[in-house]
């Protein structure tokens, strides 16, 4: 069975970590069941276990880690500065906005170095209820954002191209399955099994390729083809009606476990969207052998061999490995060895413990004694100030009430 890879592989030597390295990752959120938070944790455990010291910081904190350190932060930048003062980070690493902003705002007297790992944002005009917003803030991160921090990462080549920074270094994402079973592939099919993982929702509909999955259902009943389609992902049994309206069988909020046999119990799994900057769902899947498929839009060409310019052509390969079961067998090797060859976390994490810190500064009497002793009790202290300074007494009780509640209904 194959397990999530909570013990990085060993990369390099000892020595690619720097002495007294300290890390602080900032994301929106840490949750299982996002890319992004799986980059954090999985370059964050190995940076750890070479000895280095990590934190994440996060404005919705929704799991913890036992081995890593994670803190909930208001995003502003006075919270910022603070806790990299206070902790003397000597690399920060921000994922996700509003904290790319905010690095790069962040005073030049504190001797750390600033990195935007930029995973993309998808097209303004897949998120229409979004467009201007999403434009506005592409813009601000090329006016304001890149030229002020000392590296951009990208996560695969059309993220680079996406974003429009040449200066960009491309660093794809990596595996989080190990421990993997060989794949037993039928040599004989009565009714081929096609699925796809993705969040439920109105939200992502459009650029997750929902409604083109709905289209392959019926194009699929019209091909007489003996197929079952199945779709996984997070969302609720109301978001999930459209599908079972059209004979999809779908598979809510899976844990981990039980995601990876959803995947390995597939004949094929396909990958409608229509826009990536990488593709965990598709990656994981010909992690364990199970022929994929993907549109050839995004980063699919980068990191799936098997591409698709629309349905039709998808239903002629599916025909294909019905009349021709050994097919299955094929693709999924195929798939299989192009990710295992190309894709591990150990090289962002290389990359991170390589990149220089700035020179240490000697920071004076006054701004140590305004922090406590205690990590704990000395972030709490340092949050609250800051928090109330930057949204006064009234916001910061609206903000905390608002937190709170979440926190209750959840």
């Amino acid at each position: 069975m194959a397990k999530l890879c909570r013990d990085a592989l060993p990369f390099g030597s000892p020595s690619l970590t720097q002495q007294n390295a300290s890390y602080l990752f900032l994301c929106y959120r840490l949750a299982s069941g996002y890319g992004v938070d799986e980059v954090v944790l999985q370059h964050a455990r190995l940076l750890q276990k070479r000895g280095a010291n990590c934190t994440i910081a996060c404005v919705e904190k929704l799991m913890t880690p036992p081995e890593i350190l994670c803190l909930e932060l208001l995003p502003a930048l006075n919270s910022l500065e603070a806790l990299i003062g206070a902790q003397e980070f000597t690399h920060i690493v921000a994922h996700t906005e509003p904290w790319m902003s905010l690095l790069a705002q962040v005073s030049t007297k504190l001797p750390v170095k600033k990195i935007v790992w930029e995973h993309g944002d998808p097209s303004p005009e897949l998120i229409p209820h979004q467009a201007l917003a999403r434009q506005l803030e592409k813009t601000n991160k090329l006016k304001n954002v890149y030229p002020f921090v000392d590296q951009v990462v990208a996560i695969s080549e059309f993220i680079k191209s996406d974003i429009e920074w040449q200066k960009a270094v491309v660093i794809p994402n990596g595996l989080s399955l190990r421990d993997i079973v060989p794949k037993q592939y039928p040599e004989t099919i009565s009714t081929l099994k096609i699925g796809t993982l993705m969040r439920l929702g109105a939200g992502e509909s459009l650029y997750k390729g929902q409604d083109l999955f709905l289209k392959l259902a019926i194009a699929l009943k019209e091909s007489k083809l003996p197929a079952e389609l199945h779709i996984a992902g997070k969302g609720s049994s109301s978001e999930a009606k459209d599908y079972t309206k059209h004979g999809i069988q779908t598979h809510l909020n899976l844990g981990h476990e039980e995601k990876i046999n959803y995947l390995n119990g597939l004949d094929v799994f396909f990958s409608p969207s229509l826009w990536e900057g990488f593709n965990l769902p598709l990656i994981e899947a010909q992690t364990l052998g199970t022929p994929s498929f993907a549109f050839d839009t995004g980063a699919h060409p980068e990191v799936c061999p098997h591409i698709v310019s629309n349905i039709n052509e998808l239903i002629g390969c599916m025909k294909a490995a019905y009349k021709n079961p050994a097919l299955l067998k094929e693709w999924g090797e195929t798939g299989h060895q192009m990710v295992t060859s190309r894709f591990n976390f150990e090289e962002g994490a290389k990359f991170l413990s390589s990149a220089p810190s700035g020179k240490q500064l000697e920071y004076s009497p006054r701004a140590r004694s305004l922090v406590p002793r205690g990590l704990r009790l000395k972030l709490f202290f340092m949050g609250l100030r800051t928090n109330v300074s930057a949204l006064g007494w009234r916001g910061f009780l609206v903000w905390f009430s608002k937190k709170t509640l979440r926190k209750i209904l959840r």
